[in-house]
């Protein structure tokens, strides 16, 4: 990295694309090193209207932000007594929680954080199914569970004592859990339960696997890869320019869930499989359906169509006739053919994006 940054304006000229990226790839994982709990993500999730994005953003910025129902989700790096968390809170409304569970695949999540609006005891059956639904799946045994019993300045709140015995906390035998009273908007015992969680997450069980870039993982042919079953998030620099890229999966019960993260989209990129010739007419019906939404009317379109490695694959103008991307009419749109367990074609297609969002 040093001997990088004292080369002469003439010969960084002739550095190249990969050269840089691999410079820059280094110093970030460096970086991420020295910080162990970068990518020690808290899962934060409730039923609609409990109080999570207030307690998140009271966490984030030490005040009490004017929120609406969450659609998605949101994620924010808090920064809590020299340690960095990464809280992810999702949309508790009935349509989005079939994503709660997508998220414990994910290794880099450490804890969950439940948030229980107590002055609703109508709904507590409710949000006790809910929490029984996610601690099922066996990737989450081990993560220490705190309990925002929330809206405690109301005078039909249940208390936590009460909250604890309905929710049947007792049966989670030597889990680490904790049932913290709250008053978010009143700044009552959110830290209080923060503290609790962060002193019980093992700091030695943090995976820092995640600092790999991307640009390793695509050029790593043999490099572990699983099926997305929800959604990876992550914040990159490109060109100077602060990118969050959500990757949604594709499987077709979760498709219908795309939606939620419409809301502030400046891009789309949409990958096609081109060595599946017999799926582009359903590439093409999912590409134009999502186009139709509002939200992303202004949004530039990269297509990258991916595995051209093959020899049955399709060709890029093939794909670009196979999804009638000339019926976009004015709307920006690239099909850039890629090789993406190769490298080849992903950062010209991103420098396209780029230039056009």
């Amino acid at each position: 990295m040093e001997e990088s940054l004292n080369k002469t304006d003439a010969e960084k000229t002739l550095i190249n694309k990969t050269d840089m990226e691999e410079t820059l790839n280094k110093k970030d994982e460096e970086e991420t090193l020295n910080k162990t709990d970068t990518n020690c993500r808290i899962l934060m999730v409730g039923l609609d209207k409990a109080g999570k994005t207030t307690i998140l953003y009271y966490l984030k910025n030490g005040e009490i932000p004017t929120t609406i129902p969450t659609l998605g989700y949101n994620d924010e790096i808090i920064s809590y007594k020299n340690r960095n968390f990464n809280v992810f809170d999702i949309g508790g409304l009935e349509s989005i929680r079939a994503l709660w569970k997508h998220y414990i695949f994910d290794k880099n999540f450490k804890a969950l954080i439940y948030v229980i609006d107590c002055s609703e005891p109508s709904r507590l059956e409710e949000a006790k199914t809910e929490l029984y639904k996610l601690l099922e799946n066996d990737e989450a045994h081990s993560w220490p569970i705190l309990v925002y019993a929330n809206k405690q300045d109301l005078p039909e709140a249940v208390s936590p004592d009460a909250i604890t015995e309905y929710f049947d906390l007792m049966s989670l035998g030597s889990r680490p859990w904790h049932v913290q009273p709250t008053c978010a908007i009143n700044l009552t015992g959110v830290e209080e339960g923060f503290d609790w969680l962060a002193s019980n997450i093992n700091e030695k069980n943090i995976k820092m696997g995640w600092v790999l870039s991307k640009t390793d993982d695509l050029k790593k042919s043999n490099s572990h890869r699983t099926l997305l079953m929800g959604m990876n998030a992550e914040s990159v620099y490109y060109k100077n320019l602060p990118l969050n890229l959500l990757d949604l999966s594709g499987r077709e019960k979760v498709r219908p869930l795309w939606t939620c993260y419409y809301y502030s989209a400046k891009g789309i990129i949409y990958v096609v499989d081109s060595n599946d010739s017999s799926r582009l007419e359903e590439a093409k019906d999912e590409l134009h359906s999502l186009l139709r939404f509002v939200e992303l009317q202004n949004c530039p379109v990269l297509v990258y169509a991916n595995k051209q490695d093959f020899p049955e694959a399709v060709s890029p103008d093939g794909v670009s006739d196979a999804l009638d991307m000339m019926s976009l009419g004015s709307r920006p749109c690239h099909v850039q053919g890629s090789c993406a367990v190769e490298g080849i074609g992903v950062f010209e297609g991103l420098d396209w994006l780029v230039s056009n969002i």
